[in-house]
């Protein structure tokens, strides 16, 4: 009761964490005073008396335990251990392995190291993909110099747990190293970024949800050469390519290639079609072609280039604005000329049509 009562200054503080790191330095008996951080839950202490603890040499394997068990606790512990730079004892194999999926946000700093610890090498190989992952992104490959180098004979295990990273998997900084260290690849290791893509394509949703958690992951597939974009998509076949959501990035971004595989019948009009995202972009202009020659009728795409619509303000602001999109993508692309003009004739009706209730909504006063 006295131990809990002269601690709980830390608890709630704003310097807390900071006193209870000096507070653990100046202890004589640290394992004891972690015996009863742990049985009092005092929060602050606990990793920095695990830390002192340990390199006292004192026995803590119990209170270790316990604390792992209790939720507010379990994160200092896992920190503590997992930033230690030694070999690894029996104490330290054993908290690694059990590490969870969910422990991956506790101990997301592992970058923070610039040299490769024995801590860092086991997290490598660790049995759960997650963990594996969180270690892979913590190396300095691009991630604009934190992180330690990677050396040579860690690359073969760095390419697989890399390739194993899912982003909702990795707490937001380790996600945004991924990205930083896929868009290093596209250059330096295009293979990388397409077994990567290849690896996760399976994942239902993951495109949609790798684009909002790695913000460079579009622009990581646009990028990769035309080898890497070609085994993507005979890897993967169109329906999970399509499914995948990597159909619009992987082949809307690249004409050339769209057409080449569609004249080696690796792709059809149906799986182009689809590989348009509905939205005025690149995916029009790069697959039009490709489209007409497979003799899609100008039509379906139109309407599968006008299906994602929105606006803010006036609907014949954001009509006008389709219309110089064909208009200009005519001039550059004159074998469009008839999907142009079709997308004009439907987008000038729409028009006609918007300006006279948005006539109508000011003669009300809306």
């Amino acid at each position: 009761m006295i131990f809990a009562e002269k601690t709980s200054v830390l608890q709630g503080h704003s310097e807390g964490d900071l006193f209870a790191g000096v507070l653990a330095d100046h202890v004589s008996n640290s394992g004891a005073w972690l015996e009863a951080a742990v049985e009092v839950r005092v929060r602050p202490l606990v990793a920095p008396l695990v830390a002192k603890a340990r390199a006292d040499g004192a026995e803590i394997s119990d209170s270790v335990r316990g604390a792992l068990e209790i939720p507010e606790l379990r994160s200092s512990v896992l920190r503590a251990i997992t930033q230690e730079e030694d070999e690894l004892d029996d104490l330290a194999h054993a908290v690694i392995d059990g590490l969870t999926d969910d422990d991956v946000p506790l101990i997301g700093e592992l970058w923070v190291r610039e040299s490769v610890t024995p801590m860092l090498r086991a997290l490598l190989v660790h049995k759960r993909t997650s963990v594996r992952a969180l270690a892979a992104v913590a190396f300095g490959e691009e991630a604009r110099g934190h992180g330690p180098a990677l050396p040579d004979e860690l690359r073969p295990a760095w390419r697989v747990a890399l390739v194993g990273a899912v982003p909702a998997q990795l707490p937001q900084h380790s996600r945004w190293r991924l990205g930083e260290i896929l868009k290093h690849a596209v250059t330096n290791d295009p293979d990388l970024c397409a077994d990567w893509c290849i690896a996760n394509a399976g994942t239902p949703g993951f495109s949609s949800r790798a684009r909002r958690l790695v913000e460079s992951f579009s622009e990581v597939l646009r990028a990769l050469p035309r080898d890497q974009k070609r085994r993507i998509v005979t890897t993967l076949g169109t329906e999970t390519l399509i499914s995948s959501g990597f159909a619009g990035d992987v082949l809307g971004a690249d004409a050339e290639l769209a057409t080449e595989l569609l004249a080696e019948d690796a792709v059809d009009g149906l799986a182009l079609l689809q590989s348009m995202s509905g939205h005025r972009d690149h995916t029009i202009e790069a697959l039009v072609p490709a489209l007409i020659t497979a003799q899609v009728p100008p039509s379906q795409i139109i309407a599968k280039a006008l299906s994602n619509r929105s606006w803010i303000g006036a609907e014949s602001d954001a009509i006008l604005e389709d219309l110089e999109f064909f208009a200009k993508l005519k001039e550059r692309r004159p074998e469009a000329a008839e999907v142009c003009a079709l997308a004009a004739e439907q987008l000038g009706k729409e028009l006609e049509a918007a300006r006279a209730k948005e006539e109508q909504d000011r003669l009300r006063g809306w």
